[in-house]
């Protein structure tokens, strides 16, 4: 519920709220995630742009960090206990996961206003959709996560589009990927 700076609890099976969340005085909350895996919610706000983070099994806030702005999609990577939150402030912002505390390790860079994306995790990939400007076509971003190089300090590797969208159709790139966004966590 975006505007009501809460988060609803809701039992599915007898359609009704049954409590909500607060967000301590935060609002525009989009993007929510679960990670069955550690028993969390994950929810970002954009107003003030912050990760919240509530266990599942009693709604107790157990994280509550700055983020990067304009967020509108936000992924558990169970693999490498890593959150991805894709912003259309332009940055694809990642949290690690150890135990019970949580650290933004990286601020990726992408494109300003490509918010929207979807971790595939059956395939390690976050697909980052780049919204068409004046003179440039949308286009689709591949980020491969990987463990960080030893050499590499904020990103390496290079950046590569793997398809553009010409008048409704999309004209792949070869079998490109994005390394240096997520590479550098």
């Amino acid at each position: 519920m975006p505007n009501a700076g809460e988060i609803a609890v809701v039992d599915v099976g007898q359609g009704k709220q049954m409590s909500s969340l607060a967000l301590g005085g935060a609002h525009a909350n989009f993007p929510m995630a679960i990670d069955p895996q550690n028993h969390r919610l994950l929810a970002v706000t954009r107003n003030p742009a912050r990760l919240l983070v509530f266990g599942t099994q009693d709604g107790k806030p157990l994280a509550r960090l700055q983020t990067c702005g304009d967020s509108d999609d936000l992924f558990v990577d169970a693999k490498r206990q890593r959150i991805y939150v894709t912003c259309g402030e332009g940055m694809v912002e990642v949290f690690a996961h150890k135990g019970d505390a949580y650290e933004s390790i990286a601020r990726v860079p992408t494109v300003s206003g490509a918010r929207t994306s979807w971790f595939a995790a059956d395939r390690d990939r976050l697909y980052v959709a780049v919204r068409a400007h004046a003179s440039e076509p949308a286009a689709l971003r591949l980020e491969r996560p990987e463990q960080p190089p030893a050499d590499v300090a904020g990103g390496a590797g290079e950046e590569k589009e793997i398809a553009v969208v010409h008048g409704g159709a999309i004209r792949v790139s070869g079998d490109h990927h994005l390394v240096r966004v997520l590479q550098g966590c």
